[in-house]
């Protein structure tokens, strides 16, 4: 969250040390009523569908009742520090990852400014309440931030498509296979998330994988993207490919589950995880510890979209893998643009050099085909030889 922001809207709504000594006085009043507060905001939370379907066992209903008496105790803390707009943030996302509508924040500090008015005003001490209602408008307005500038329905809308898939599984791996260059014959298939959904067909990962990102599930996609292309490939003899996001890597549960999951099917060398690049690469050494966890399993090393973003070779020699995948901005226009195509020869040569294989993906025509194998790229990858395709059709 950021914090400079918040500094100076606690300047515009003037927040005084009087201000904090009303606040710690109307708390006096409040106190006695928490457990009141937290049960009646609770039942209004669970007029919205949203939410409803959100929170759906004992064991989440009351962890958000905790929550929102933790909220609560925390407006009347007066210790408004860095940790405290996190936790807002927060809030923030969690509104968000449960898809809660954008009148839902008006209506629940409705019902908020009118639960701790009538307490205040119950114990005759009115002239507190303006000093309360400035750090409620402050609260309101940064809980808000999330709905500002987005056509918050149509985020809406795929949220909500995004969990039935989680919830019906949906979610399915399909594969698209990948090609010797010299040969042309079938090399292995990559793994790719879509949404197989009886109503709606086939649904790209652009529509969902942002989301998910958003509303902090994306975890979840690489859990069943590895549970059930693990079920598939390792009952045959072929070799497969699976994304890794740095989140995942991070994420200690998340890259514990991979772990578990190698050591339970054992695919040796027929699984290969391309490691999507990012900046992050440059400053984290999670990642390099994370491939020599890969490799000790027997697992191959691939670097996903080389050459979209930051591409460093000097981190490639950190991490030692076994294949470059050449970002498809680099390889779609190749025949025609010089640059690109100039950047791809030294990502090649450099690459043999240090006894890399390429692949070129984005492969869409005869022409592109014919350029990538001339320069000496590995294998090939692109909707010109293969489309991704659903697991029982391969």
């Amino acid at each position: 969250m950021n914090h400079e922001h918040i500094g100076k809207l606690f300047n515009s709504y003037q927040l005084n040390e009087k201000d904090k000594e009303n606040i710690a006085a109307a708390w006096e009043h409040i106190s006695g009523h928490v457990t009141e507060f937290s049960d009646e905001l609770h039942s209004h939370v669970m007029n919205f569908e949203h939410a409803r379907a959100f929170l759906k066992n004992d064991a989440e209903l009351a962890y958000h009742k905790q929550k929102i008496e933790y909220w609560l105790v925390q407006l009347f803390s007066r210790a408004y520090t860095s940790e405290y707009y996190d936790y807002l943030d927060h809030i923030n996302k969690l509104h968000k990852r449960i898809g809660l509508p954008p009148n839902y924040i008006n209506s629940t500090f409705t019902f908020i400014r009118r639960f701790i008015r009538n307490r205040i005003s119950g114990a005759g001490e009115s002239v507190l309440i303006d000093s309360v209602e400035k750090l409620i408008d402050i609260n309101l307005e940064l809980l808000s931030t999330h709905y500002a500038g987005e056509d918050f329905e149509a985020v809406l809308s795929d949220i909500r498509l995004f969990r039935e898939s989680l919830d019906k599984g949906y979610v399915v791996p399909f594969a698209q296979p990948i090609f010797d260059a010299q040969t042309l014959e079938i090399a292995g298939y990559e793994c790719l998330c879509r949404i197989d959904h009886p109503q709606r067909g086939i649904i790209p990962p652009f529509r969902f994988l942002e989301v998910a990102r958003q509303i902090d599930m994306y975890s979840d996609i690489t859990r069943i993207m590895f549970e059930k292309s693990f079920a598939f490939f390792c009952a045959t003899e072929k070799t497969f490919s699976l994304n890794v996001a740095f989140s995942d890597i991070r994420d200690a549960e998340t890259s514990a589950f991979i772990c578990a999951i190698i050591e339970k099917y054992v695919p040796k060398q027929r699984l290969i995880i391309e490691i999507v690049e990012t900046e992050e690469l440059e400053v984290n050494e999670i990642i390099y510890d994370f491939c020599k966890k890969m490799r000790g399993y027997g697992v191959l090393i691939a670097i996903d979209d080389f050459g979209s973003g930051f591409s460093n070779f000097n981190n490639i020699s950190k991490i030692s893998p076994d294949f470059i995948k050449i970002d498809g901005s680099l390889i779609k226009d190749i025949e025609t643009n010089f640059i690109n195509r100039a950047a791809v020869e030294g990502i090649v040569t450099t690459a043999a050099k240090l006894n890399i294989r390429t692949v070129a993906e984005y492969v869409h025509s005869d022409i592109v085909m014919k350029i990538c194998r001339d320069m000496g790229i590995d294998k090939l990858q692109g909707f010109h030889l293969g489309s991704p395709v659903r697991l029982t059709d391969i």
